[in-house]
Order: C-alpha cells, then structure tokens, then sequence
C-alpha cells in the first residue's frame, strides 16, 4: 500500500523542501499554495499521478477546506498531512501594513489548526480520521530572530 501526503504551504521554503523529500521518499503528496508555478518543477519531475498540485489561499477558509477535503478524496489513503501555510517578509523599519499581512494570515492559519478535530471545519478532517485509525497531522513553525 503506497503512502500519500498533503502539504499546506508548499511552493516555497520548509514547504518546498517537506515536498521534495516525501516525493523523493516516493510518496505522493498533493501540494497547496496560493502559488502553483514553483511546484510545477515537481510535477514534471515526478509526475502529475504523484504530485497532485491544488491551488489554496488559507485565507479563504471555506473554500481552503472544500479544496482539502477533496484532495483527501482523490488520493485515498493520507497518512500524513502538514500544515505550512504562512507568510513573512524582511521588514526592518516594522511597516504595520506587512505586520498587518504577517499576523493576519498566519494567525488564520493557526486558528483554522485548532479547528479541524473539533469545529465546523472539520468535514475534511472527519474524513482523513473515519478513513484512517492512525495517521499525522503536524504544523510548522519557525521563529526568525
């Protein structure tokens, strides 16, 4: 039985690099993103039957989890899924606008976490859990100094 995975957040940095590695490892992983383009390497690379790419903005919640559950349909079996979704930008003189942009979105992004086992949002999670007995939901996190 092959193995499938879906990262959140995956065209670029941890994200990239968490997809690149689960295909390599010869799983396939259907990755999200606002951005498509940079995964496209990835598809051509590894083909469209393992890497599944969906387009995702975490920001639109509903829609972010119609596009998962979907996913979680179309690969079967999910044994592993990454929660990566973020944004950050250099921003020295701390400019509120992109302040603003970081806490909004990722705030969102952790708030929509918390909600998969329990809310009203957890359609696409009650799937992935009555499918599979075990299985990993995990989250990134990453604090710049």
């Amino acid at each position: 039985m092959s193995k499938n995975a879906v990262v959140i957040g995956a065209s670029s940095g941890v994200g990239f690099a968490l997809t690149q590695a689960l295909l390599e490892r010869s799983l396939a992983v259907g990755a999200c993103s606002r951005h498509l383009e940079p995964l496209q390497i990835l598809q051509e690379r590894f083909s469209e039957e393992r890497c599944v790419l969906r387009r995702m903005d975490v920001m639109e919640l509903d829609e972010a989890s119609h596009t998962l559950e979907a996913l979680i349909r179309q690969l079967g079996d999910v044994h592993l899924i990454i929660l990566n979704a973020g944004v950050g930008h250099l921003n020295s003189h701390l400019n509120w606008k992109l302040e603003e942009e970081i806490i909004r979105t990722n705030a969102r992004m952790a708030a929509w976490t918390c909600r998969f086992p329990i809310g009203d949002l957890s359609s696409a999670f009650s799937a992935f859990d009555q499918r599979h007995k075990s299985g990993e939901l995990r989250g990134t996190e990453i604090k710049a100094g």
